[in-house]
This record gives C-alpha cells, sequence and structure tokens, in this order.
C-alpha cells in the first residue's frame, strides 16, 4: 500500500479505501458513513474488474455483519469473480463457504478439495482457514476432526507468512498449549502481530497476554 500510495493522488485513495475495507473484515469497527464510501469506491474504480485485492476485501466486508453490510449473494459473487481472474484467498473463501453453507448448498467434499490443492499452493489464508477447522471449528459440524496439533502448525504456518488470523490464532496456541507447550513470551509476540494488522480479536486478547508475560 506505501508502494501504491506513492504512486499518485489516486492511488493514494485506493489505498486508503482498501485499509478501511481491511479493517473491517478483521473485525474492526469503522463508521458506516466511511465504510459505504469505501465500498462504493472500490466498486466504481476503472480497475474493478481487474482488481482481485478489491473483490476479495469488499466480499468478506458483504460476509462480515459489520456497518449494516450482510449479503452472503454478494460476497460470493465477488470471491467467484476473484477466484476467476485467480485470486488464491478468493478461492480459499469461496470454500469456506461451501465447507459450512453460507450462502451457498453445503458440500464439505469439494471445499476440502478445493482448500488441498490451495494448501499445495502455500496460500496463507487456506492454511489458517485449515487451522481453524482443526481445532476451534471442529466442534459441533465442522469439516475437519479436531486435531490440536495439526492446528498449531497449520496456523503457524499461516502466521509466518504474515496471515493475521493465523498469527491470533497461533497466539491462543502458545497461551493455551493446543498442540504445543505453552510459551506467553510467543502468544504476545504473534498476538501483537495479528493485533497490528488490525485482527480485532487479538486486540482484545493482548494485554490479558502480556499480563503473563510481565
Amino acid at each position: 500500500l506505501t508502494e501504491l500510495a506513492a504512486k499518485g493522488e489516486g492511488a493514494a485513495i485506493r489505498a486508503r479505501r482498501m485499509v478501511r475495507l481491511w479493517y473491517v473484515a478483521c473485525g474492526a469497527l469503522e463508521g458506516d458513513k466511511e465504510v459505504r464510501e469505501a465500498m462504493e469506491g472500490c466498486a466504481a474504480d476503472p480497475n474493478a474488474d481487474v482488481d482481485m485485492s478489491a473483490m476479495v476485501a469488499m466480499g468478506r466486508v458483504w460476509q462480515s455483519r459489520s456497518n449494516g453490510f450482510y449479503d452472503l449473494a454478494k460476497a460470493k459473487d465477488l470471491f467467484d469473480r476473484a477466484a476467476k481472474l485467480g485470486s488464491l484467498e478468493g478461492r480459499s473463501w469461496r470454500a469456506r463457504m461451501l465447507a459450512e453453507g453460507r450462502g451457498v448448498k453445503k458440500d464439505v467434499a469439494a471445499a476440502l478439495a478445493e482448500l488441498r490443492q490451495l494448501e499445495s499452493e502455500g496460500d496463507p489464508t487456506t492454511l489458517a482457514l485449515l487451522g481453524y477447522y482443526h481445532y476451534w471449528g471442529a466442534r459441533g459440524s465442522g469439516p475437519l476432526p479436531e486435531d490440536p496439533r495439526k492446528a498449531f502448525e497449520y496456523s503457524k504456518r499461516a502466521a509466518d507468512l504474515g496471515d493475521p488470523w493465523g498469527q491470533y490464532d497461533t497466539a491462543l496456541a502458545y497461551m493455551d498449549g493446543i498442540g504445543t507447550e505453552k510459551n506467553y513470551a510467543l502468544a504476545a509476540s504473534y498476538c501483537r502481530a495479528a493485533a497490528w494488522r488490525g485482527w480485532r480479536e487479538a486486540e482484545t486478547l493482548l494485554p490479558r497476554v502480556l499480563a503473563f508475560v510481565q
């Protein structure tokens, strides 16, 4: 985004819009007016039809229930369009909808086949999702069996690639000893990284983790 903003006023405006949408997608609270302006601006951008990052960001906002935005059909359409252009992240979020039956007919087998392919390509979003499914999302009707060790391994791989969801789950794993030994210093490090990237739950958890370190 820094490189984008340096290219001129138009690119700087797009960068600000994307930051706002990413933060909303991570659970951060933003003003309704600002989010709507960012969504409308990204949709009306001259490059909207080829901007995979914007499509995924908008799709995540539409499925977030944040700021009055919730339309799974629109989210699916945006993920489909991004995936058609080659977005691994778009494919991953679409596979999650399929795995959980959110806005589409549930098809766990098809979803897992897609996620395994994305895993082989090293997609961070997919690695974070697989980690989540192997522990936190395994309770109830989750698509994968509970396996704390795999949950930690997938989450940490995603975390080390810079994914904030993976960083948050890795912090939880180190804090509670999920699939690994407890390590409050590492829990704080990963939690801080996720919070810095706007992951709302990490911002809430960080003071608790730091209390253990101190």
